[in-house]
Formats: C-alpha cells, sequence, structure tokens
C-alpha cells in the first residue's frame, strides 16, 4: 500500500469507454495509479461502478478510493452523453435530460467530491468537444452538443473558483473521432463530416496524450 500511495492518483469518469479507457492506458504508462468509474462497469481492483449522476454513488466511491490511495492529483470526466443522429426536437425527454446529467450534473458531483481531497497542483479536466465552437456547422447530434456546451460552462466557472486552491481546470476539446460513440460510421463519413463542418478529426490517443 505504500509505495501504491506513493505514485500520484487519477480517478476518471467513463474510465471503461473508449476515451477514458486510453486516458487510463496513457496515464498507467506514466506511473500513476488510475481508478476508473462507469455507470454499468464490471468491478475490479481499479475500476468501481458508479453512476456519476448519482450524489450518494459519487460520495461513497470518492470516500472509498480515498480512503485506499490518499490525495487525488487529477480527476478527469470523460462520461459523456451519446450522440444521437437525429433532431433535437425530435428526441424524447428522457434522453435530453440524461445527456444533460452526465455531462453537466456529473462533472459537479465529482468536483465537490475531489476538489476537497486534492491538493494544490491537482487538476480537474473534463472533455468537451470542438463540435461546440460557433464556427462549426453541426449535424445532427441531439443533445450532445447542449451537453458539452453545459460541462465547457462548468468547468470556466470552476477554473475561476478553484484557481484561489490552487486547482488547475482544464477543458480538452477533441473533433470527430473514429471509432467509440462514432463506431459504425465510416471512415469516409466521418472525414466528409469533419472536412464539412469545420472541426476536424481527433484520435483517441491524441485525447489520451494532451490529458
Amino acid at each position: 500500500n505504500s509505495r501504491m500511495n506513493e505514485k500520484p492518483l487519477a480517478i476518471i469518469s467513463g474510465g471503461t469507454g473508449y476515451v477514458g479507457r486510453a486516458i487510463r492506458i496513457a496515464l498507467e504508462n506514466s506511473g500513476w495509479n488510475v481508478i476508473s468509474l462507469g455507470r454499468h462497469a464490471v468491478v475490479d481492483s481499479s475500476t468501481f461502478q458508479c453512476d456519476v449522476t448519482n450524489l450518494r454513488q459519487v460520495e461513497e466511491v470518492i470516500r472509498k478510493i480515498t480512503k485506499q490511495y490518499g490525495d487525488i492529483s487529477a480527476c478527469i470526466h470523460a462520461a459523456t452523453p451519446s450522440i444521437l443522429n437525429k433532431p433535437l426536437l425530435e428526441m424524447d425527454v428522457e434522453s435530453f435530460e440524461d445527456s444533460l446529467l452526465v455531462a453537466v450534473r456529473g462533472a459537479f458531483l465529482l468536483a465537490k467530491a475531489t476538489v476537497p481531497h486534492m491538493k494544490a497542483g491537482a487538476s480537474f479536466i473534463g472533455i468537451t468537444s470542438k463540435l461546440i465552437e460557433p464556427e462549426i456547422v453541426l449535424p445532427p447530434t441531439g443533445s450532445y452538443v447542449t451537453a458539452k456546451y453545459g460541462l465547457r460552462g462548468f468547468l470556466r466557472t470552476l477554473a475561476s473558483e478553484a484557481r484561489a486552491k490552487g486547482i488547475r481546470v482544464y477543458a480538452v476539446a477533441p473533433g470527430f473521432m473514429p471509432g467509440g460513440l462514432n463506431d459504425g460510421v465510416s471512415p469516409a463519413m466521418i472525414d466528409f463530416l469533419a472536412s464539412r463542418s469545420g472541426a476536424g478529426t481527433t484520435t483517441v490517443e491524441e485525447v489520451a496524450a494532451l490529458v
């Protein structure tokens, strides 16, 4: 345990997903202890099942992790709502709300639970999207962009308030990514959408490297 606690600790929401898994591998290869949180995760020694929209679950899991590992050096909010390739107003209410809950409420609950266990110099990082930029031409994305806008606003506010504590806050905003939420979309279509929208493409390895 003493050797384990000497390593910096990162907690990743959505750590069992496409982006989160790549971030986890990159951090582990750099000598970090990494704990993944997943809504439907298969639990093991470094993975906890946790719905980041549930206050009680978030508080309990962060309490367990910090008791075992100590202070948190980074919290990465990579849990993400699904892209629904349909017009926004054709979505059902439950799917729309879930997108906002995962992106924004999840970030809020994670920050409330993790920041008190961070020393100066630690980081809170949210995975947003280049699609939220105003110059981007949007394909149908359901509530995805709405949710990512909300997350970006939250991170801006948190950055301002956490500065006094020495906590650094970042938003990592990838363009179109092959795989993951775009799994099943042909490479040609990805390139077309990336070019037409102006968002460009980003690999999951590039996101992990930035984090």
